[in-house]
């Protein structure tokens, strides 16, 4: 797989707990942690936005109304 390069700001007590999985040996550097976070996350969200799309226009609503939060 050909991996791209993306730098981001997180929050510090996200850091800490991305260091503290390091830290613990589950996971053997960040990268590996938000790797897997973002790859178990986006699909979950990807299919909520798809029930919700199908869902609007199954009731005959064709607009773009703002997603529910809850994603």
């Amino acid at each position: 797989m050909v991996m791209e390069k993306l730098q981001a700001y997180l929050p510090k007590p996200l850091m800490e707990m991305i260091d503290d999985l390091v830290a613990r040996g589950i996971y053997p550097s960040r990268q590996e942690v938000v790797r897997e976070a973002l790859a178990k996350y986006l699909p979950r969200v990807l299919r909520r936005i798809q029930r919700f799309e199908a869902e609007k226009y199954a009731d005959g609503g064709g607009g773009r109304e703002a997603l529910p939060n809850s994603l």
